[in-house]
């Protein structure tokens, strides 16, 4: 593995954003990260005191936490979450990594989505529907102010299909099923943080 290996859709989103242009995932606050960029203010430790650092078990979960999302190449983050691509301890090849999440308590967890652009699309699906202002903006309102869920649909579709999506339909959360994996994120943190020596 290189540092600067991306999935395609995370490269186009990437494109975009460098040049200055917007990527769909804007209104959810997405920043897609640079080859071999890391969620650092996820992985920021300055917030721990002097009580936390000299406690083994705190200590022995943020190194658990460091050691896991090493094992991630990561393509985008959020203010309180970051999403990447879990390589694990044996490497998994890029075209076949699944995607995962670290959220701001240092879990990393596997999302069941193919891609970031599917990750996100699903994200911004769930935001759009409850924000009548950014239905608006994107044109996604019917004549009677209501969502139009057939324009939705068909918005979220264009958006993977920009990506490389082929599916006739976009698949919801609900069809996502969890990956499976040699080793789990979830439990290689348990490991690591169990092994303190």
């Amino acid at each position: 593995m290189t540092t600067d290996e991306r999935p395609a859709d995370a490269q186009l989103w990437l494109r975009r954003q460098t040049a200055g242009e917007t990527h769909p995932f804007a209104d959810l606050g997405v920043t897609f990260l640079e080859p071999g960029g890391t969620p650092s203010q996820l992985l920021d430790t300055s917030y721990l005191t002097d009580d936390d650092r000299a406690n083994p078990d705190v200590m022995a979960n943020v190194r658990a936490i460091e050691e896991t999302a090493a094992l991630v190449t990561w393509v985008a983050v959020e203010p309180q979450r970051a999403v990447g691509y879990w390589r694990g301890p044996a490497s998994i090849p890029l075209d076949r990594a699944p995607l995962a999440q670290l959220d701001d308590e240092g879990q990393l967890r596997l999302t069941g989505a193919v891609s970031v652009t599917e990750f996100y699309a699903a994200e911004l699906e769930e935001l759009l529907v409850d924000d009548d202002v950014l239905l608006e903006e994107h044109g996604l309102l019917d004549e009677d102010g209501d969502l139009d869920d057939d324009a939705l649909r068909a918005w979220i579709l264009r958006t993977l299909r920009e990506a490389g999506y082929e599916g006739a339909e976009p698949r919801s959360i609900y069809d996502w099923k969890r990956p499976e994996v040699d080793v789990d994120p979830e439990d290689f943190h348990e490991q690591r943080y169990r092994d303190r020596g």
